[in-house]
């Protein structure tokens, strides 16, 4: 919104583990990397897209373009394919950003709030800004009165070398139902979700179910929202030695009254074929690196040799 949203590091300087200097992100390619290196390295979020249909603007024009263009005053009566296309593309992008901007604001936030009195607001730290707040930042508001987050850390890095999977947590908070939330390394994770879709376990999915490991699941947001913070929360507990108590999906958007605090359940089943997934693609990937070098090795010297070969019974014959 306005340059008094950096992007802060004080959680991250207080509350440092041993393993955030070992990962990086390249924002630009959206790229990882584990002690400096990107091989093999992918994001949860992006790995788990491959068990999801993709979005095929031009496939679903195809089904619902006719009746579109018969039905008059509809918003794409006039347009052709192209320029539907070309809208939603805009349209992605512009969500893209205000969601990012949003989680911007959100990490501020959390960044200053022990620095802060008790009264700090996201229209506190906008100091400058006039205008008026956005529906969503209005939600965040009634969200923290309600909720009081002590916070931990937040977009705080996680990967496994083993699995070569990364990825970025919104927000680890204290769990302040404990008497000693810190003694165990116990926290509740959040995610912040400028979403227009509805999140809860019986959203619409249409008969589209998800592919492989996961086809016994409907092909939703909520769907791949609960699997990504599932995923988190194995990284932590098997890499990190930390343990999340309570998970949430944070949904917040200018369509609803206010925000909705989404539970998440625990999906360990899910997780661990994710991960077994995983572990094979890796094999399969390096046998065929394997297998690629090895041939190419031997079109390269199995000809040298030949021409040596070659060469030898020529001097022979003479």
């Amino acid at each position: 919104m306005n340059g008094a949203f950096h992007s802060p590091s004080h959680l991250a300087d207080l509350n440092a583990h041993e393993r955030d200097v070992r990962i990086a992100f390249d924002e630009g390619r959206h790229k990882y990397f584990i002690d400096d290196d990107g091989r093999n390295v992918v994001s949860v979020t992006t790995y788990l897209k491959r068990f999801f249909e993709e979005f095929d603007g031009r496939r679903i024009i195809r089904i619902h373009g006719s009746r579109w263009r018969a039905t008059s005053g509809h918003k794409y009566e006039k347009k052709t394919d192209d320029d539907i296309l070309r809208e939603w593309e805009e349209n992605r992008a512009l969500q893209s950003a205000l969601g990012t901007s949003m989680h911007e604001r959100f990490e501020a936030f959390y960044n200053r709030l022990d620095l802060e009195d008790d009264q700090l607001s996201i229209a506190v730290l906008r100091e400058s800004d006039s205008s008026p707040l956005s529906p969503e930042d209005e939600q965040f508001d009634r969200f923290h009165r309600a909720h009081k987050l002590i916070p931990y850390r937040t977009e705080m890095r996680v990967f496994d070398t083993v699995s070569r999977l990364a990825g970025s947590i919104d927000m680890l908070a204290y769990d302040t139902t404990r008497s000693d939330p810190n003694s165990a390394r116990r926290y509740v994770m959040y995610d912040w979700k400028r979403s227009s879709k509805e999140l809860t376990p019986d959203a619409p999915h249409y008969g589209r179910m998800c592919r492989g490991v996961l086809a016994h699941l409907p092909d939703t947001a909520y769907t791949h929202y609960v699997m990504q913070q599932n995923m988190y929360a194995h990284l932590l507990k098997e890499c990190y030695d930390t343990h999340i108590d309570r998970m949430y999906l944070v949904r917040f958007h200018p369509s609803i009254d206010d925000y909705q605090l989404v539970p998440v359940p625990r999906w360990t089943r899910e997780v661990e074929a994710i991960m077994q997934h995983r572990r094979r693609h890796l094999r399969l990937t390096r046998l065929w690196r394997g297998l690629t070098v090895a041939f190419c090795s031997f079109l390269l010297f199995g000809n040298e040799t030949r021409e040596i070969e070659r060469a030898k019974r020529s001097r022979t014959s003479v």
